[in-house]
């Protein structure tokens, strides 16, 4: 709550900027990875707040768990592969909306990888992981590439399809949140 506190509010405001990402997942070991984001007061950066990530449930299930969260709402935006159309229709039978996610893997990881270096002048980081989401801090310390010849990680394809679950989710959020552009409402006479 230290974190919190220097805003003044003990747990992230329902009118600070939010993002969710869903990693859909069925078979052991591939789980289902629902993650909160939201955005810092004065574009701070990105705090990882929530994770909600379980293995082989039903999507009720999973629906039930959203539904729970903190400051769940019905307008949330909902990024999520679009690869999971029967789980999406599934979970908008039980009212979760979701957009479809920009999986372009590559430019989402650079994304990422740049809101953790931060930007000129200060180089502070942009991305934060709120200490209650174990699974998310744990993911990111075992996220890996393939390996080449030379023993080095290949970072110019994609990376391994193992420990990825929560950071497709992050990725789907905030790399989709950029690229896809925002609807504009005209009032006409």
């Amino acid at each position: 709550s230290k974190l919190f506190g220097m805003f003044g509010v003990p747990y992230p405001s329902m009118e600070w900027r939010r993002t969710h990402g869903i990693d859909f997942g069925a078979s052991p070991g591939h789980p289902f990875a629902y993650i909160k984001l939201c955005q810092l007061p004065g574009g701070r950066g990105w705090l990882i707040y929530h994770e909600y990530v379980a293995d082989q449930k039903l999507m009720n299930d999973h629906a039930r768990s959203i539904k729970a969260t903190p400051h769940w709402t019905p307008s949330d935006h909902n990024y999520a592969d679009t690869a999971g159309k029967q789980e999406r229709m599934e979970l908008k039978k039980r009212g979760i909306r979701t957009r479809d996610a920009v999986k372009d893997v590559k430019m989402g990881v650079d994304h990422v990888k740049s809101l953790l270096k931060g930007f000129p002048p200060t180089l502070e980081p942009m991305l934060y992981v709120w200490h209650t989401c174990e699974f998310v801090i744990k993911e990111f310390g075992l996220y890996s590439w393939p390996t080449r010849p030379d023993g080095k990680p290949d970072k110019t394809g994609i990376p391994k399809k193992e420990h990825d679950h929560s950071m497709d989710g992050i990725r789907y959020a905030l790399y989709s949140l950029i690229s896809k552009p925002r609807r504009r409402y005209r009032a006409r006479r």
